[in-house]
């Protein structure tokens, strides 16, 4: 997929699942506010934007990097709206939603099938 921020093309690819690893080991204090967002309305969230932004940006900010090589020093010069053309593109682009789905459906059609301790 191809974007145009700031008079800049950027081509957002497929991240290779062998970089997962390296993406995950940015992701440092992102985890507590996925829980702390879990069951929220979606108003409850947007008010909690200003301090994840605010705690997580250099976290969001070497994510996207590694997923679209773009270098963090570019990333730092780009707007709000900018990063959030770029989030979207790759959550569209790696079919992360997709993925999510699948996962929480595979969950539960094999709940019952689990062995539990008894």
């Amino acid at each position: 997929m191809k974007l145009k921020i700031q008079n800049n093309d950027i081509e957002i690819k497929v991240i290779p699942i062998i970089k997962y690893p390296d993406l995950l080991r940015k992701i440092k204090i992102l985890p507590k506010y996925f829980n702390e967002m879990s069951g929220k309305e979606n108003n409850e969230i947007i008010e909690m934007a200003p301090e994840i932004i605010a705690n997580c940006l250099p976290d969001v900010l070497a994510v996207f990097s590694e997923a679209t090589k773009i270098s963090q020093e570019e990333l730092d010069n780009y707007g709000f709206a900018d990063l959030i053309d770029i989030f979207i593109a790759v959550i569209k682009v790696n079919r992360f939603d997709e993925a999510v789905e699948k996962l929480k459906k595979g969950f539960t059609q094999n709940r019952e099938k689990l062995p539990v301790e008894k």
